[in-house]
């Protein structure tokens, strides 16, 4: 027998009492006397301050606040924040499928996770044909392009990139193990092109990646040592360590020099 049975792992149905609603897509459940926080799979929708964030989270919360939903987990239990990926039914209805139907959420396809993926997609683009919602409605989309036109440009990218794990402390000698002292980033956003992106530590040594469509909702993994870049896995080709396990600073920037994503550690 393999390790883990399926006794171990949490159960693919559940039910829960809703106690909180945090925002569009992700509530606070009471389950089996503790209280967790569950992120909506599949689905995406703005944030507090952002444009039609008060109308997704009002729509979130008549739909399921203090109701007792249903759970449904697909391939990953949990996300990198300790949170319950899940999918969830409120009177019968999909609620991740009903936001965007309603134009008050964004497909999200982050892989495993893609079980309903389909279905989310094509309401997202009759929701788009329509114009319904506030995420979709012409004029306010027209008026977003012209505010967007008279601002000041910032050099600050849109990109939503998560740093995801980072294992500067390789098993044993860091210098005789060089492939596991990695890095790894999801792209939450668009699609991207990536190549002339780069990815430095503190003391100024340098990755740079050749052409490379980063998909939305995939990662990326950059490996110190050498090896045969594949399948998102890329390797700096170090002949010594990279990341200084006592601290330092990860900074990826674009092909255009705007800084991406800072991580500095330990923080």
């Amino acid at each position: 027998m393999g390790g883990g049975s399926e006794a171990e792992a949490p159960p693919s149905l559940v039910f829960a009492r809703v106690v909180d609603v945090i925002d569009g897509d992700t509530i606070e459940v009471a389950i089996d006397g503790a209280i967790e926080t569950v992120r909506y799979i599949g689905i995406d929708t703005p944030e507090i301050g952002q444009r039609c964030a008060p109308e997704a989270t009002e729509t979130n919360r008549r739909m399921v606040s203090g109701k007792r939903v249903m759970l449904v987990r697909d391939r990953e239990n949990r996300d990198i924040y300790n949170r319950l990926l899940r999918y969830v039914y409120s009177d019968g209805e999909l609620v991740e499928l009903k936001l965007v139907e309603l134009g008050l959420a964004r497909p999200l396809k982050i892989f495993p996770n893609v079980t309903h993926s389909d279905e989310i997609a094509e309401a997202a683009r009759t929701a788009k044909a329509n114009g319904t919602g506030c995420l979709w409605d012409p004029e306010l989309l027209a008026e977003a392009r012209r505010l967007k036109a008279l601002a000041t440009p910032t050099p600050t990218p849109s990109e939503r990139i998560v740093l995801e794990k980072m294992h500067y402390n390789a098993g044993g000698d860091d210098g005789d193990n060089l492939n596991d002292e990695y890095l790894t980033l999801i792209n939450l956003g668009p699609d991207l092109q990536i190549d002339g992106w780069t990815v430095s530590d503190a003391s100024g040594k340098v990755y740079r990646f050749d052409s490379y469509e980063w998909r939305t909702g995939t990662r990326i993994t950059l490996r110190s040592g050498a090896g045969v870049a594949r399948g998102g896995v890329f390797y700096w080709k170090s002949e010594t360590p990279i990341w200084n396990n006592a601290g330092d600073t990860l900074t990826l920037t674009d092909s255009s020099g705007n800084t991406v994503l800072v991580y500095v550690y330990p923080n």
